[in-house]
Parts: structure tokens; sequence; C-alpha cells
């Protein structure tokens, strides 16, 4: 009898399951200049790809929005905010156009929507915090408003996104925040028709990440990627 109750005590016993994540992800590519807005749209197919194909590799469920266009208001943001949960994986990736306000101290961006009503980047990486594990890249100018614009290099992609080790090595078992910025404050982030420098680069380093890689070597390769090309990105990895 001692034996048995000593056995229903046991902590092992009680061991629940751990819950398998969900991934909620939110793709914003607002409209912008005509010469610009189809290299953002490329950059938004890509990682929309990206996701799904992590959510395959993990069989995890994956709820994507991608929105471009009229549909990207500020609103939307906010909603998909409020999903954000303890238990789950939260994305949110822009591509498109932003600026720098004086009075932020972050490194990150401010970015708009197709009604030009802006956010800062730093009020989605507050509740980003909140996530299991939280990704957010901005992929935009981090300075003055300004369009700028290098059409002659070539990154060359890659038709493998991301191996099933690396996703989860880097999606489910690493609990925290990864927030990134194209550029560094005062900077200019630079695309060509295939689209955005910094967005390729991530892409083809995070494709290529061997099985020790972590966020932060796959970001510094993508900066040293970036910095030929005169762009500096910036990032902020934390882990809980």
């Amino acid at each position: 009898m001692l034996v048995f109750f000593l056995l229903l005590l046991s902590p092992s016993l009680y061991a629940r399951e751990e819950i398998k994540p969900k991934i909620h992800a939110l793709i914003f590519v607002p409209d912008a200049k005509k010469d610009s807005k189809d290299a953002f749209i490329l950059d938004g197919n890509r990682f929309s790809c990206l996701v799904r194909q992590i959510a395959k590799h993990l069989d995890l469920d994956c709820h994507i929005r991608y929105l471009s266009g009229e549909s990207c208001t500020l609103h939307k943001i906010d909603e998909w905010i409020k999903d954000i949960s303890n238990t789950d994986i939260s994305i949110f990736y822009y591509s498109s156009h932003g600026f720098h306000e004086k009075k932020d101290k972050t490194i990150f961006p401010t970015i708009h929507d197709s009604r030009k009503h802006i956010m800062p980047g730093s009020r989605i990486a507050r509740y980003l915090h909140k996530a299991r594990m939280g990704l957010m890249i901005l992929d935009c100018c981090n300075a003055f408003p300004e369009y700028r614009s290098l059409f002659d290099i070539n990154v060359q992609l890659l038709d493998k996104y991301i191996s099933k080790s690396t996703a989860q090595r880097l999606f489910v078992d690493f609990r925290g925040t990864v927030l990134a910025s194209a550029c560094s404050v005062r900077e200019y982030a630079y695309f060509c028709k295939e689209g955005s420098i910094f967005s390729m680069n991530f892409q083809v380093h995070l494709s290529k990440a061997g099985p020790y890689d972590s966020w932060y070597t796959i970001l510094r390769n993508t900066k040293n990627a970036c910095m030929i090309y005169h762009q500096n990105p910036s990032y902020l990895i934390t882990r809980k």
C-alpha cells in the first residue's frame, strides 16, 4: 500500500504532455510606390512560403494572414496582437517603406499602413515578448522618410527554404524573441527588382543554416551580406 501511494505521488506520473504550439503569422505589405511595390510583394510571397514550410516540417497548425494593398490597416495588426499567446509561435513580417521618429529611442523603425497611419515597430516588439517564440522582421528604411533603391545586385535565392531540423531548433526549441530591422537607425534599406536586400539574404542564410547555427549566427551572416551594399541591419535576440 505504501509503495502504491509513493508511486501515485511521483511527479513523473503528473508530467503533462507539452502543448503543441501553433503558428500565428501576419505578413504586412502595404501600398508603395510603383517602382518598389512588385519587389515588396515578392518579399511577402517568399516569406509566406517560408512560414508554410516551417509549419509543414513541424506538423503545426498554421494561421497566416497575408495582407497587401488597401487591406493593410493598423486595425489588422491590433487584431493579430490580441492573438499572441505564451504557448504559440508569433511571426510578424513587414516589407515596405519606413522611417525613424526622432523621439523613438529604440533600434526599430516606424511602419505605416495603406492609409499612411503609422505605428512604432517597438510597439509590436513589446507585445511579441508574450509569445513562446516571437519573430519580427521589419524590412524598411530606418531614417527620415525617403525612398531608396538599388537595382544592380544579384542575390542567389535557394529553392530549399529551411530544413526540418533547423525549423525545429529555431522555432520550437528556442524560447524567446528575435527582433530584426533591415538597417540601423538613420540608415536606409535597399531593394532590387527581385526583392529587398535584407529579406533575400535572411532567407538565404536561414536555408544554409547548419546543425549548430543559432539565430545569432544566421542574423550575423545576414548582416555581413547586407553590409556589402552599405546596409547595416540591427537585431535584438532575447531568450526566456
